[in-house]
């Protein structure tokens, strides 16, 4: 049996008993963020990191509430020709106070507290009222990719609200792809596969992001009929300067070549990067 355990002091810390008590709960928290089956002794900076978490949640609701958010969108190029191919959509939070926030800073709160379903009903409806508004200026409207988290396919939310706006605003699901991570494919009641598959039927691509720091398998990329496997960046960054990056890059390519997957190389910044993903045979880049 493993524990977490939060430790708090009489009288250093407090000398009332109740709130000795919260103090060691806080503790004990913290110890559970890190990781759990560890310890931590209260320290007033883990009282102040629930408090700021707090303040977020209540102005991520305000911010969804508000529409306070926008859609940034990446271009993807073929790795041999340099032609755009596809692009990523990425959400930015016009923070009132803040000013521009990435995800790195909000979305960690918004999947803790389930936010990340209407943040991403959101999304979608965003990014297909901005698809439809580019083909009425004749735009030659290529493939768009919306992240999601594992949180949107414990249910047919995703796939309902999805449905609902291709419909509204007159857009083909092939236009459309799901970027997921790894992880989401980790679902051991099934339930998240088998929104997957029915994603698939709906006619949009499955995308894998972040490529080779996750556990998913062949079998899975197989059976889920995977459309594009995106290299993570990590990888990426370091071609040229660490072998192992290289292999791995390497092996991803021949693993797309063989499944016949599209592979997307991201966080792209060099020609000598470019030349050696060309060299490999990888399909398009993103950075």
């Amino acid at each position: 049996m493993r524990a977490s355990i939060g430790i708090s002091v009489h009288p250093a810390d407090e000398q009332d008993v109740q709130v000795l008590m919260r103090a060691a709960d806080i503790a004990m928290y913290e110890a559970k963020s890190q990781g759990k089956s560890q310890y931590r002794h209260y320290d007033e900076k883990f009282a102040q990191k629930i408090r700021d978490r707090a303040l977020l949640e209540r102005e991520l609701q305000r911010a969804i509430q508000n529409d306070e958010f926008m859609m940034l969108y990446q271009p993807r190029a073929d790795a041999r020709t340099g032609r755009f191919s596809s692009m990523e959509s990425l959400i930015r939070w016009q923070h009132p106070e803040r000013g521009l926030l990435s995800p790195v800073e909000f979305i960690a709160v918004a999947e803790q507290t389930r936010l990340v379903i209407p943040l991403g009903e959101l999304v979608i409806r965003k990014v297909c009222a901005q698809m439809a508004a580019w083909i009425s200026e004749g735009v030659n409207m290529k493939r768009v990719s919306l992240n999601i988290w594992a949180l949107q396919l414990r249910d047919d939310s995703l796939r309902r609200v999805l449905s609902t706006c291709l419909q509204q605003y007159g857009l083909h699901s092939s236009l459309i792809a799901i970027e997921l991570t790894e992880s989401s494919m980790l679902d051991e009641g099934g339930i998240a596969i088998k929104e997957l598959h029915k994603l698939r039927e709906l006619g949009v691509q499955l995308q894998i992001d972040d490529f080779g720091i996750g556990y998913s398998s062949l079998s899975q990329l197989q059976s889920l009929n995977i459309d594009v496997i995106k290299i993570d960046q990590s990888f990426v960054r370091k071609l040229g300067k660490d072998y192992q990056s290289e292999v791995l890059c390497e092996t991803i390519v021949s693993i797309g070549r063989s499944l016949d997957i599209t592979i997307v190389a991201e966080g792209l910044e060099t020609t000598a990067q470019l030349g050696k993903l060309q060299a490999m045979g990888c399909d398009e880049v993103q950075g």
